[in-house]
């Protein structure tokens, strides 16, 4: 599911100079990139890459209607272009001339209809970012007209976590469970790479697709994944030139890895964003003046500095900058006297509150003290509760049982802001994904009317005017948006910023110029 718990991602590339140890195995294979990582997937159908470590390798073989670009514009992908209906309860796509899938099927009207249909049946994965589909209907091959069960300008941009399926080649293997035994090891899609082999939680590879309408010669002539244990194997393997990527790596492992000539760090933003979610129903900080002096008593800047080792930035708004739609809330800063005036004021001297985090991660757990040294700083005391995520769900579906603190990374799973903060903030979503349990009914008219409006422009501005509302109640505090720590080497370019994507778009790996200038004069 899209809200399961998400880790500290961190990637990175490498090519090794004239005379390192891994130089020589790069060598052998100057037209192939192996990535590595320890986020196997569980399945290879595309109906689960709501999971961030099955999308990083299914993104390989398939293709999207529309995609975003690294400043979140909407792009065309499968779908060339696209019509809202005046009512908001309609798509009308208009799809690309002369796509073949790798079965050697053509691309037609019939496959994002089976697609969208078989997403509906199943009711999982990234069904939920497609609710409000009904049905789709087509009057020619290269065109589909989807209808709604209610307005929502925003749905164009859901179709960015869609990966469209051969129909045809799917059915025959539908079986009894719509094709899901099969795709969870085989692939049926169109994208600029074809699984050509996989071994599950070990290694997955893919071959360039050469007839993709998106195939592009820099890119390698294979692809491959490699699932390691951990991030201190994943350095070992980059450092002996068997990995040229690596993703999920540990900071320190990153740190480490910097120092050594060969490899060169490039930092890539990412959606995920670290908060702090107040009770506002229970507990001290149903007050918002106790809300204010926790917001105040945090080290934002410290939290950035050390805690994320400068792979990061102090959060300023609700969402990442790449998202659409959100409004700028600087950093209310660090300011110890002014918090200890808010807590005097509000006779809560010496009184103790409870926060919910993670042990599972670094992040998390740094973050807890960070918080507790602050709050004993201005005469609060906090006691520190480490849950796993089901317990933190638990939680939440009992909302009496809710510390008034929580740690939590959140992010939207596209660049548009009003499905996360509806998620996050109406209250209908209470004892379900309302960490703060918050209420507001201007909030929820706003993010309602936004999320049915038919017009784009007007439902950005019914989600700005929430976004202020939400910032003068303050149910969260915004702390800080992360980093991918990106490291590459002479024989891989890339990868590139995709707002849809936690980790890394392989599709953006290449070989470098200079490379396959020495690949092609062997």
């Amino acid at each position: 599911m899209r809200y399961k718990s998400a880790l500290i991602l961190l990637g990175f590339s490498i090519a090794l100079q004239s005379c390192s140890p891994a130089q020589t195995r790069h060598s052998q294979r100057m037209n192939k990139i192996v990535v590595g990582s320890n986020t196997a997937p569980q399945s290879l159908d595309p109906i689960m890459t709501s999971d961030v470590q099955n999308e990083l390798t299914v993104a390989s073989a398939y293709d999207k209607l529309v995609d975003f670009d690294e400043k979140g514009n909407l792009r065309p992908a499968l779908a060339t272009a696209w019509r809202i209906g005046e009512d908001g309860r309609s798509v009308t796509l208009t799809l690309r001339r002369n796509v073949t899938f790798h079965s050697g099927n053509a691309f037609t009207a019939k496959d994002v209809i089976y697609t969208l249909d078989r997403i509906k049946t199943l009711g999982m994965g990234t069904a939920a970012f497609v609710s409000e589909y009904m049905q789709a209907t087509s009057s020619s091959p290269l065109d589909v007209t989807i209808q709604l069960a209610r307005p929502n300008v925003t749905f164009i941009s859901a179709l960015s976590k869609i990966y469209i399926l051969d129909s045809a080649l799917v059915q025959q293997h539908a079986g009894s469970d719509h094709g899901q035994s099969w795709l969870a090891s085989h692939e049926a899609g169109s994208g600029v790479y074809r699984l050509s082999m996989y071994i599950p939680g070990q290694r997955s590879t893919f071959t360039r697709y050469d007839k993709s309408w998106r195939n592009d010669p820099a890119r390698p002539d294979k692809l491959s994944f490699l699932y390691l244990p951990n991030s201190s194997t994943i350095s070992q393997e980059l450092q002996a030139g068997t990995v040229d990527v690596g993703i999920t790596l540990a900071i320190p492992d990153v740190l480490q890895l910097e120092q050594i000539p060969d490899f060169r760090v490039a930092r890539l933003p990412t959606p995920l964003q670290t908060y702090a979610f107040l009770n506002m129903r229970n507990g001290l900080t149903s007050d918002r003046r106790i809300r204010r002096a926790i917001a105040l008593a945090y080290d934002y800047e410290g939290h950035v500095e050390t805690i994320l080792d400068g792979y990061g930035s102090v959060a300023s708004g609700i969402a990442a900058p790449s998202v659409k739609c959100r409004i700028e809330l600087p950093s209310p800063g660090r300011d110890l006297a002014a918090a200890r005036r808010l807590v005097k004021a509000a006779g809560a001297q010496g009184k103790a509150l409870s926060m919910a985090y993670n042990p599972a991660f670094a992040e998390h757990r740094r973050a807890a003290l960070a918080l507790q040294s602050g709050l004993q700083q201005i005469g609060l005391k906090l006691s520190l509760q480490p849950v796993t995520f089901p317990q933190y769900m638990a939680m939440l579906g009992n909302p009496d049982s809710l510390p008034e603190i929580s740690i939590l990374w959140d992010f939207p799973n596209y660049p548009e802001i009003g499905p996360m903060l509806s998620r996050i903030f109406d209250s209908a979503h209470i004892g379900m994904t309302n960490y703060s349990i918050y209420s507001n009914p201007k909030v929820d008219s706003l993010l309602r009317a936004g999320l049915n409006a038919s017009d784009a422009h007007k439902a950005c501005s019914d989600f700005k005017s929430a976004q202020a509302l939400i910032a003068k109640d303050q149910p969260l505090i915004n702390i800080a948006d992360s980093q991918i720590a990106v490291v590459t080497g002479a024989q891989v370019g890339g990868p590139e910023f995709r707002p849809t994507f936690q980790l890394i778009d392989p599709t953006t790996l290449t070989i470098t110029a200079n490379t396959r200038t020495q690949v092609a004069r062997k």
